[in-house]
């Protein structure tokens, strides 16, 4: 698990691999990480798979329910993520729950619930991705001053780390300068829109 914890996501999955191959029984340790790494990594199939087979040990960990979440919103299954948030709600009001929910609600009309489910999410911890959900929510209801500030949060999600940019050059903080560079971040639709 400290391999995964650490990103070394190759070596994790091989890991994963070879002690799969060994059990005599289904292992809840090992089915709940494997599906989770899967899931972080974009194989939702396999992930959910893993993931529903742990669940069948073990359905009370809260963690378990929130990555089933995830890739039942990743694979348009929404009505199964609300569900796995639901009850991993209902298991614990923990700050990654909380924000997955806050998640789920961006651009689905509904950022009043995003906003408030970041907030709670906010009230238990500071937490980078609840921050970024806030400042989504915020945007979508127009309260542009207020949003930038959460918004920021996104460059310390664990997702997004690795697509931060490093300049040397000092960050532009809205004052007139000379040169100023631009450079893409997201979609074409967020840049012309915000």
């Amino acid at each position: 698990f400290k391999i995964h914890a650490e990103g070394n996501y190759d070596l994790a999955e091989a890991m994963y691999d070879s002690i799969m191959t060994q059990l005599r029984a289904p292992d809840f340790n090992i089915l709940y990480g494997y599906g989770s790494l899967l899931v972080e990594r974009g194989r939702y199939g396999i992930g959910i798979a893993l993931l529903q087979t742990a669940a069948r040990i073990h359905d009370q960990h809260p963690g378990l329910w929130v990555n089933l979440g995830v890739a039942f919103k990743q694979l348009g299954q929404e009505e199964l993520a609300l569900n796995a948030y639901e009850k991993a709600l209902a298991l614990e009001e923990g700050v990654e729950t909380l924000s997955a929910i806050a998640g789920f609600y961006i651009n689905r009309n509904e950022a009043k619930k995003a906003e408030e489910f970041s907030r709670r999410a906010l009230a238990i911890r500071d937490h980078p991705a609840a921050h970024m959900h806030l400042g989504l929510a915020l945007l979508e209801q127009g309260r542009f001053e207020e949003a930038w500030p959460h918004y920021e949060g996104r460059w310390d999600s664990a997702d997004r780390i690795k697509f931060k940019r490093t300049y040397a050059s000092p960050k532009w903080e809205g004052k007139p300068v000379k040169k100023l560079v631009i450079h893409g971040e997201q979609g074409l639709g967020d840049e012309i829109l915000y």
